[in-house]
């Protein structure tokens, strides 16, 4: 199974999981019923999450359009990133970028900005109540 998990991992595009039952010689069905048992999950939903992280790896790190990222990462097309990126994260990728830059800004202000300076220490002032003990 670590052969098969580290063909997953490598692949740039979704691997074809008969070529890799067949390299396991184990039937397809064999295959996915012992991935699953070692792994905790079928090997389509392991390549999905894998294909999933590399995307959001990539967009963290380029300022890529998110059809350019879903091209890189390995989905068809954008909308069907679109649909797999909703399904894991709960967001949109634009709605999860947006959400990440912001969140960056806020941790990280320039210092010229007052505001953005005084709504973080609000906001750190927030969090530190918010995790006191209570007695």
């Amino acid at each position: 199974m670590l052969h098969a998990v580290q063909q997953i991992e490598r692949a740039s595009n979704m691997p074809n999981m008969a070529m890799l039952a067949a390299e396991t010689n184990l039937s397809q069905k064999h295959f996915e019923r012992l991935f699953q048992r070692y792994v905790g999950f079928r090997p389509n939903l392991h390549a999905r999450i894998v294909r999933f992280q590399r995307a959001l790896g990539a967009g963290m790190r380029s300022a890529d359009s998110l059809s350019m990222l879903a091209h890189r990462s390995g989905y068809y097309d954008q909308a069907h990133f679109t649909r797999e990126f909703k399904h894991f994260a709960g967001l949109t990728p634009g709605e999860f970028f947006a959400f990440e830059h912001r969140f960056i800004t806020l941790t990280n202000p320039p210092k010229s900005d007052p505001t953005i300076q005084n709504n973080r220490s609000m906001l750190v002032d927030s969090i530190q109540y918010a995790t006191l003990p209570t007695s």
